[in-house]
């Protein structure tokens, strides 16, 4: 009786880690930044199982993105055409995984 006693308490205890995991889900300190007339860069100092990407907005009407990364180098959009939209500053995607 004594070992179904200690089962049923630890059962809450395994209840507990998915919650925590899912506090950890989005990337933090992330920031972007113009790097020239046709690109912009982005980083994100800590992943948290997330994932993150760096977005531009060009004048050819269209939007580029660098590829989705769970890591905390920065990345880099480029326009596929024209230059950055005046007044629209490259920007970061967050997702959590």
């Amino acid at each position: 009786m004594l070992a179904l006693v200690a089962a049923a308490s630890a059962a809450p205890l395994l209840t507990a880690a998915p919650a925590q995991a899912t506090v950890l889900g989005n990337p933090t300190g992330c920031h972007a930044w113009k790097e020239s007339t046709t690109s912009g860069m982005g980083v994100c100092t800590a992943a948290n199982r997330g994932k993150w990407r760096v977005g531009v907005s060009c004048t050819d009407r269209h939007y580029y993105y660098s590829q989705w990364t769970g890591y905390t180098e920065p990345r880099r959009a480029r326009c596929g055409g024209g230059t950055l939209t005046p007044g629209v500053d490259p920007w970061i995607d967050t997702m959590e995984t």
